[in-house]
């Protein structure tokens, strides 16, 4: 769906019906207060936009929160040696949404990443069983 905002006539809503609503009828006084509220409504819920890349420290095991009021993506890279056995999972709000194994075989070095969309208010950890390796690279979307 698209939408036209033209002078303080209001909205207009193209589709099979067209629909117009006055900038009035929606509490508002002219169509630039529809067009600022409407902007500041879709940028505080859309990932990515006034969002930046960022490597904050974090570590396997712990749990984090993201209070930021916007989803966030969040990318981590773990490895291990393959000499050693590793159980990583990454879970968001209690849900188990990845889990990998690794090593067990000749030494070399595995890598595995993980992808996340984080919900605003919702919790996330990287839980890592096993000995050696860890996170090489976590960044943040937000």
């Amino acid at each position: 769906m698209s939408m036209t905002i033209s002078g303080d006539a209001g909205i207009t809503f193209p589709n099979a019906s067209t629909q117009t609503v006055s900038a009035t009828t929606l509490g508002y006084q002219t169509s630039d207060q529809v067009t600022t509220t409407a902007t500041n409504i879709v940028s505080s819920l859309s990932l990515g936009i006034g969002q930046t890349w960022q490597t904050p420290t974090r570590s396997a095991g712990t749990t984090y929160t993201n209070t930021t009021g916007r989803p966030i993506l969040v990318s981590v890279s773990a490895n291990t040696n393959a000499s050693n056995t590793w159980y990583w999972t990454f879970t968001v709000n209690s849900v188990q949404i990845y889990f990998s194994y690794g090593g067990g075989g000749a030494p070399a070095y595995y890598y595995f990443p993980y992808v996340a969309v984080i919900p605003p208010g919702a919790s996330y950890i990287m839980n890592i069983t096993g000995a050696g390796g860890g996170p090489v690279i976590w960044a943040e979307l937000r």
